[in-house]
């Protein structure tokens, strides 16, 4: 829809970080569509484009595989009309023929229908190698404008969209021309792999890196491919829980260190001198700081009540009585705390926390009825990700959520050059004797004319 936020976990039917290796497979954290080792181990655990990566080899004769178990499956790709595949690899293909990064294959002894997206055939270049045969003429070796196997990494992106093709290279459209898909052909596909080809037995295994593997059953939007070339895809929740809570909860916020990013969505009801959004017996996001500030902070128990500091035009203004969408992003590598509220990025926080494991939401202390939100509150949903979310994919997660903001009331302030000052302004007054407050209302209506030289003061206009 035009205008919309891309929504790249729409239609998204598997996603393969290549970050581990759990017992004899490595997971689809999306579709539970775990992928088979071949000659795999910890050792082809790498280090990636986006956290890890595997590393595969023609000598070693590596391979990442899934057979479908049935009709109910969504893989392999190709049993939809349309359909994007993206991954990011890091492969020299001068000197490697025809060998093959990703295939769709038919295990039960035809080898067709056939789909590849692999090195040249003759291996005389970076270019990406399209071979597709079964169910129609065969695209026999087409070759793209675009080298991204020049051993550095790069980001492909093959989209089908009501059977026409396309690739993409580091977002942008490539100019090869693909045959459409025949309409019919293609039912005996049954393996989906990485690094390699598997039909009767296994081949054509390439030797390079490759991560951040997923599929989709719908095309992707060059927008859509350029996003996710820029900002990647969003970090699998490590948790997602809490739907339609109404009060304080212990829950589990998942195994996490590092980058990390904590999403909420909920309406509080303000009970207390402060409000928690989350926490546990060492530390709490707030909603509204100790001795009701009316801003977004930190606490460190025992040690330290910490505000947001607004980005330049924004505001870190506590948000009360209505759904709001807050998000948290832990970025150790900046060393700082990001808020977003409603997808926009409004405060920052020097310092990081650490804040995993049992815990609790709509409150603080697990061992306590610490700073928790009043009766009525409800928190719709939570999840936490072990990743630092970006901008845009916040804001698609606020778009889900339906969290938008509301108009902001109008303020406007004139000097009447008589001594005196009139204040013109929508919904509620509130003034503070410091940009993050706390704020008291202003128990006044609009326009009010106040003296010049009264104390200097702070104002805002709220929604009632």
């Amino acid at each position: 829809e035009e205008g919309s936020e891309p929504d790249l976990a729409n239609g998204l039917i598997a996603y393969w970080p290549l970050d581990e290796i759990t017992g004899e497979t490595t997971p689809d954290v999306v579709g539970g569509y775990d992928m088979s080792l071949t000659n795999i181990d910890d050792s082809n655990v790498v280090e990636g484009k986006v956290g890890n990566a595997f590393s595969f080899s023609n000598a070693d004769q590596t391979l990442l595989s899934y057979v479908s178990e049935g009709e109910d499956d969504d893989l392999p790709a190709n049993k939809h009309d349309s359909f994007a595949i993206s991954f990011w690899s890091k492969v020299q293909g001068t000197g490697q023929n025809d060998l093959r990064l990703f295939s769709e294959s038919n295990t039960l002894g035809d080898n067709n229908p056939l789909f590849n997206i692999g090195t040249r055939n003759n291996g005389s270049d970076g270019t990406i190698d399209i071979y597709i045969r079964g169910g129609g003429p065969t695209v026999g070796h087409i070759f793209s404008t675009a080298e991204p196997f020049d051993d550095e990494w790069h980001h492909v992106v093959f989209v089908q969209d009501d059977l026409s093709r396309s690739i993409y290279v580091d977002g942008v459209l490539d100019d090869l021309a693909i045959a459409a898909k025949p309409e019919s052909g293609w039912d005996n596909l049954n393996a989906t792999t990485i690094g390699g080809i598997l039909r009767g037995s296994a081949s054509h295994w390439v030797t390079g890196l490759i991560d951040e593997v997923a599929i989709w059953k719908r095309a992707l939007s060059g927008e859509e491919t350029a996003l996710l070339h820029s900002d990647g895809m969003p970090g699998p929740p490590v948790t997602e829980d809490g739907l339609n809570l109404e009060g304080p909860t212990i829950v589990d916020f998942g195994d996490l260190s590092g980058d990390a990013s904590y999403e909420f969505f909920f309406k509080a009801i303000k009970a207390g001198a402060s409000t928690a959004i989350a926490g546990n017996n060492a530390f709490a996001l707030k909603l509204d700081q100790w001795n009701e500030q009316g801003v977004f902070g930190t606490t460190v128990f025992g040690v330290a009540d910490n505000v947001f500091t607004p980005v330049e035009g924004k505001s870190v203004a506590s948000v009360f009585d209505r759904d709001v969408h807050v998000v948290a992003v832990n970025d150790t590598a900046a060393g700082e705390t990001r808020l977003y509220v409603d997808g926009d990025h409004v405060g920052v926080l020097a310092g990081n926390f650490e804040l995993a494991g049992e815990g609790k939401v709509m409150g603080a202390r697990t061992t306590a009825n610490t700073d928790p939100m009043g009766e009525g509150s409800v928190m719709h949903w939570w999840a936490t990700y072990n990743s630092a979310l970006t901008d845009a994919q916040i804001a698609a997660l606020a778009a889900a959520a339906g969290g938008v903001t509301p108009e902001a009331p109008a303020l406007s302030i004139a000097n009447n050059g008589d001594g005196t000052v009139t204040v013109t302004f929508e919904g509620k007054l509130q003034a503070a004797a410091s940009v993050n407050g706390p704020w008291a209302d202003v128990n006044e209506s609009s326009p009010l004319t106040i003296e010049a030289s009264e104390a200097m003061q702070y104002a805002r206009a709220v929604n009632e």
